[in-house]
């Protein structure tokens, strides 16, 4: 049997370490041929919470510290920084935070396809860039933001940012995508604040010639209801917590953003929900549903 490669993503205020840890009930219950990568965020930040600081040691990290268009590409940029000597994988495995820069780099991906099939003969396109990966695992996602200003639904006011649609110099697609998200997306209050240094000292955006544009942060997210948002079309599995009061319902409208059925009209999108909140899943049983989950969705890849 060959080897199965799954790049893995930590959440905010955790570590590879911490992560690799934390997974290790799953791990062990998965077959020896499955071969876990677990990469570091680029950027330091406080622990997620007191139990994650009275467990484990630092340093914590994350891969945003909040998701405006410049630290979504900062993301991007220090993901494929840190596999540009091992990618492809089979999997792309995140929990959290993770998951959501997962589902941020996958949406991307299937923007670029598009793009490159648009302008030539798909062999080709297909060629040019090679898949991050096969498959994706999210855990307790997130909704993703954008890394660009060209797609998603502009979000600021949600983070305090008041101004119109950015000047067209940013590259904006017309029309500005700018709607009312509905109240089951809209996220607890801490996590809708931005980056204070980027606030104060950053232009978000691109600049023409020496002279900035257009202030920011901006802030793009991808939803299904979005005229914007790709599908995801790689097989997908999606695990949440019943009790997870912070992203449930994002994790539950990820799901309508990946592909139900393969072309045959069998499984592509795996849905678990487990009874437990923002977390990793430690019971015996639900260890062993997820596990057959991932393991159907390698099946499904071959």
């Amino acid at each position: 049997m060959r080897t199965i490669r799954i790049l893995c993503l930590h959440g905010m205020g955790d570590s590879a370490e911490i992560f690799e840890t934390q997974f290790r009930a799953l791990r062990s219950r998965l077959p020896s041929t499955y071969d876990f990568t677990f990469i570091d965020a680029q950027n330091i930040c406080q622990p997620i919470n007191a139990t994650v600081a009275k467990l484990y040691a630092g340093p914590y990290r994350s891969w945003y510290s909040s998701p405006s268009v410049t630290r979504m590409a900062a993301a991007h940029e220090a993901v494929r920084d840190r596999i540009k000597n091992e990618a492809p994988f089979d999997i792309i495995l995140g929990f959290s935070q993770g998951a959501a820069l997962a589902a941020s780099l996958l949406c991307h991906e299937e923007i670029r396809i598009q793009q490159e099939e648009g302008s030539q003969s798909p062999s080709n396109a297909s060629s040019l860039h090679p898949r991050l990966c096969r498959a994706a695992v999210f855990m307790c996602s997130p909704l993703p933001f954008s890394k660009s200003l060209k797609c998603g639904t502009d979000v600021r006011k949600y983070f305090g940012i008041k101004g119109g649609p950015p000047s067209s110099g940013l590259g904006m697609r017309a029309p500005h995508t700018t709607v009312a998200l509905p109240e089951t997306l809209m996220p607890n209050g801490r996590y809708l604040k931005p980056d204070l240094a980027e606030l104060e000292n950053y232009l978000d955006g691109e600049e023409t010639g020496s002279e900035p544009i257009s202030i920011g942060p901006f802030y793009q997210m991808f939803h299904s209801g979005a005229d914007s948002a790709p599908k995801i079309s790689i097989p997908t599995t999606h695990i949440i917590g019943l009790f997870d009061q912070l992203w449930r319902n994002h994790g539950r409208e990820l799901v309508k953003m990946c592909t139900p059925l393969d072309g045959d009209g069998g499984g592509q999108r795996w849905v678990y929900e487990f009874e437990g909140g923002h977390e990793i899943p430690k019971d015996d049983e639900e260890i062993a549903d997820v596990c057959d989950m991932i393991e159907e969705l390698v099946m499904k890849i071959g």
